[in-house]
């Protein structure tokens, strides 16, 4: 990629070091496709603050980090590139993180990094707020139009919200199948009402698999609630932990465990339920994000004597 900038610009610009730039600017390979991306992003952020390098003054760096659709994030981009040059006679130049969607920790690790790399005199955060869920519930002989109207109008100011509102269907029993008095056209619920909190129960046992650079590692974590506060242990690689800061906030689940196999690791997890089964990230420290998966055991039905 051409460009009329001096590495050491480019590296301040992108977060990186001087050798990383240099290794990428020349194809020197060993970089991955990532801190590629970051370089040459890097050139064409230069390459719109261009006119600002002629104006005199002080120049400061600002790091935007942001999770939120792309329309917004490329608004906001445009709005902040053109009241820049405005503030004369001082050089405002901008480094941008975008994400749609992903877990608050690597949101977090973004920040970590901003700190780490340095160069930055103010960062613009925003955030995504814990999900809204908002449970419709299914009776037997329910009327059609009164469980799907709201559901549609939810789910729609869902996908407005980015992610910030969802809607579920759901029986006092739980997942199952209810027949509506309409024709006998039935809905299926996927979760069970909650009406104290609207939080799902994560109760019992989960088989857990976490995806990391050495492979699959399988676990099993165990949920119980004991007066109302959620506890839980894991066992995995001939070890049992407990969990600590057990946390259920609607469909998002979180906790903290410490591991000493297959090495010493402080681990914070971050899931999203869904009925049966769950999604989502651990993450130790600086260490990247693993995917994590998990489903939930049946509870076994005692024989009838």
């Amino acid at each position: 990629m051409s460009h009329p900038y001096p590495v050491r610009g480019i590296a301040r610009q992108a977060g990186l070091s001087e050798a990383t730039v240099d290794r990428v600017l020349n194809n020197r390979g060993g970089v991955r496709e990532s801190t590629i991306r970051e370089v040459h992003q890097a050139i064409k952020d230069l390459d719109r603050q261009r006119t600002q390098v002629r104006i005199g003054g002080r120049t400061f760096m600002i790091d935007i980090v942001m999770q939120a659709p792309e329309r917004f994030s490329l608004a906001v981009r445009a709005a902040l590139e053109a009241e820049l040059p405005a503030l004369r006679p001082a050089v405002m130049r901008s480094r941008f993180h975008f994400r749609e969607t992903g877990p608050v920790e690597e949101l977090i690790a973004t920040l970590d990094r901003v700190a780490t790399r340095g160069g930055s005199q103010g960062i613009v955060l925003k955030a995504p707020e814990h999900v809204m869920l908002a449970q419709i519930v299914l009776l037997d002989g329910f009327d059609l139009l009164d469980a799907l109207a709201p559901y549609e109008v939810l789910h729609a100011g869902g996908m407005a919200a980015g992610g910030a509102l969802r809607a579920e269907l759901v029986s006092a029993e739980g997942p199952r199948e209810v027949v509506s008095g309409v024709g006998g056209v039935p809905l299926r619920a996927t979760a069970a009402l909650d009406p104290a909190t609207g939080d799902m129960s994560v109760e019992g046992t989960w088989d857990l698999t976490v995806s990391t650079p050495l492979g699959r590692i399988k676990a099993v974590a165990e949920f119980r609630d004991e007066d109302g506060t959620l506890t839980g242990t894991a066992h995995g690689a001939g070890e049992e932990v407990p969990l600590a800061d057990v946390a259920l906030e609607g469909d998002r689940l979180s906790w903290r465990q410490a591991i000493t196999k297959p090495m010493r690791l402080n681990l914070a997890f971050t899931m999203t339920v869904d009925g049966e089964t769950m999604t989502g990230t651990s993450k130790a420290g600086r260490l990247p994000s693993s995917k994590v998966t998990g489903e939930r055991r049946a509870v076994p039905v005692a024989a009838e004597g």
